[in-house]
């Protein structure tokens, strides 16, 4: 993490003056674990960001193995009246 000492040291030899300001905004901006939590948008790292993605694939998972299953019901209804379709057949 970067300490207020290194910065205060390169601020002065790029800027030429000394640092004098508060140095708690730029290292909360720079704390990983704060920038996580500030991207609190629609595809952001936030945990609430992340709950509606999560709960979203959840849903689509959900919905697809609704329809799979479903898919899976028809064909083999569908493989049984195939059979049942044959043997009427051969009885004939």
């Amino acid at each position: 993490m970067l300490d207020q000492a290194f910065f205060s040291r390169i601020y002065e030899q790029v800027q030429g003056t000394p640092f004098t300001q508060d140095f708690t905004p730029i290292q909360e901006s720079l704390n990983p674990l704060n920038f996580v939590v500030k991207r609190d948008v629609d595809g952001g790292t936030s945990a609430r960001a992340m709950q509606k993605m999560i709960d979203l694939a959840q849903y689509h998972l959900e919905d697809s193995i609704a329809w799979l299953s479903s898919i899976i019901t028809q064909q083999q209804e569908a493989e049984m009246k195939r059979k049942s379709l044959i043997k009427t057949l051969l009885k004939a």
